[in-house]
């Protein structure tokens, strides 16, 4: 199962959807009967000038998602997906509130705050494994 973490801007104070074609080891497209649970974590890093590297804070700590809404047992193409780039489709979408990406950095000559979405997959079967989404740097929305 490749994965491939999403690398993006995102302003601030704005709603993120994360969207894959989710497969079990050997290639076929996992539907809502294999999986048991989903946990969402979101990371918020802060670059540390004394240090020169980013330090971790959990900001949304395990949150339980309902496998039912966010993964489907056929592949979709529907809009947001790009089906120009992969004509397949997702069969996992998370919308992710706003709430959790509130913060950016307007000062200058600072690095812009990171985040890092994660989830933790339980599978019926007992093949657990961890996804990284994404990886987002906000941008300053200067009218929130």
């Amino acid at each position: 199962m490749p994965l491939y973490t999403i690398q993006s801007q995102i302003m601030e104070d704005s709603s993120v959807q994360v969207m894959a074609r989710v497969e079990d080891v050997d290639g076929a497209d996992i539907t809502q009967s294999l999986v048991t649970s989903i946990t969402r974590k979101i990371y918020r890093l802060d670059w540390d000038d004394d240090d020169c590297e980013y330090g971790a804070t959990t900001i949304d700590d395990d949150e339980a998602l309902t496998v039912s809404s966010v993964v489907t047992d056929s592949l979709s193409t529907s809009a947001p997906w790009d089906s120009t780039i992969d004509s397949e489709g997702s069969n996992f979408r998370d919308k992710i509130p706003a709430t959790n990406f509130a913060s950016a950095n307007a000062d200058q000559g600072k690095k812009p705050v990171k985040y890092v979405v994660e989830y933790a997959w339980v599978m019926v079967d007992g093949f657990n494994f961890v996804m990284r989404a994404a990886e987002l740097d906000t941008i300053k929305a200067y009218g929130s």
